[in-house]
């Protein structure tokens, strides 16, 4: 039996082997599936401005982020995401991004998911900012994405100013992405009511549970019995540091499902810049805003869009 010990732990088990080459495999398949996908979507049909193109190459990097686990579910995974990002709609969708409290993110992640669904589909997207926010011009030059800042058009916009510019959009746009924050006028609770999709984005510190219970609460406001809304969850990570305690606490006192949970990782670039979401980030970060956008075009549960 020593004997039997010893050389077992001087040779690598032929099962172990065999699976670590066939995670190899699945990765480098993954890769150039992605590269392929990322590729013929991407492929301009006339001259792109600086910031797509940026958008691109940061697309295309994203491939290795997502395989880079070798985990045999690699594959299955980027599949997922990428369906799902470009799942059909039966008809237009407004997704509402709204926040707790100020400062975690809520804007980026607005920006970013529209992004994506403007740059991944063949359809496009806009996004508006229903609060006020200065830098928002910034934001416009991505091919099949309309920006459009509510109070640029009325000094002092009422629900029906927000109604008539939403519908319009949606008129031109399968997606409008509005950018409510923690704004709590009339008009911004209006746009969270009118959204069939909504997104709440919280921080990681240890008021995270509280914030996401009151923009749960805002996105559940006024909604029918027989009409719900499931929201998806962004825990951004707006500084260094685990946010494994945020997670866990939300799961377990909101009883929130892990498939409805993003965490968006701590990204020194995006958090001290004011460029849009996927444009700059990381590939971590990348890819949790993919999902995020994949769980807002195919639905929280994956379902077919109705």
């Amino acid at each position: 039996m020593a004997g039997e010990s010893a050389g077992g732990a001087g040779a690598p088990h032929p099962e172990a082997q065999a699976k670590k080459v066939q995670a190899k495999k699945v990765q480098a398949t993954a890769a150039q599936a992605t590269a392929a996908l990322v590729d013929e979507v991407l492929v301009p049909t006339r001259r792109p401005d600086l910031r797509w193109v940026r958008l691109a190459a940061a697309l295309r990097g994203l491939a290795a982020g997502v395989t880079e686990t070798g985990s045999i579910e690699a594959l299955h995974v980027q599949r997922w995401i990428t369906s799902g990002v470009r799942h059909p709609q039966a008809r237009h969708r407004i997704v509402a991004v709204v926040a707790g409290k100020g400062g975690v993110g809520a804007s980026t992640t607005a920006r970013a998911t529209a992004t994506i669904l403007a740059t991944l589909r063949a359809d496009t997207a806009a996004v508006v900012s229903v609060h006020p926010d200065p830098a928002f011009g910034r934001y416009a030059g991505v091919n099949g994405l309309e920006a459009v800042d509510l109070r640029s058009r009325q000094a002092d916009p009422t629900v029906d100013d927000l109604f008539d510019l939403v519908d319009r959009l949606s008129n031109r746009h399968t997606f409008t992405v509005l950018d409510v924050g923690n704004d709590a006028s009339a008009v911004a609770q209006a746009a969270i009511s009118s959204a069939d999709r909504v997104i709440v984005v919280t921080g990681t510190g240890p008021e995270s549970v509280e914030h996401v219970r009151l923009g749960l609460r805002r996105a559940r406001y006024g909604r029918p019995d027989d009409a719900p809304v499931e929201p998806v969850v962004a825990a951004v990570r707006t500084a260094s540091g685990s946010a494994g305690r945020a997670v866990r606490d939300l799961t377990e006192q909101l009883g929130l499902r892990a498939d409805n949970l993003v965490t968006v990782p701590y990204d020194r670039e995006l958090a001290h810049s004011a460029r849009v979401g996927p444009a700059v980030p990381g590939r971590s970060t990348q890819s949790a805003f993919l999902t995020l956008a994949a769980l807002v075009a195919a639905g929280p549960t994956g379902q077919p869009s109705r």
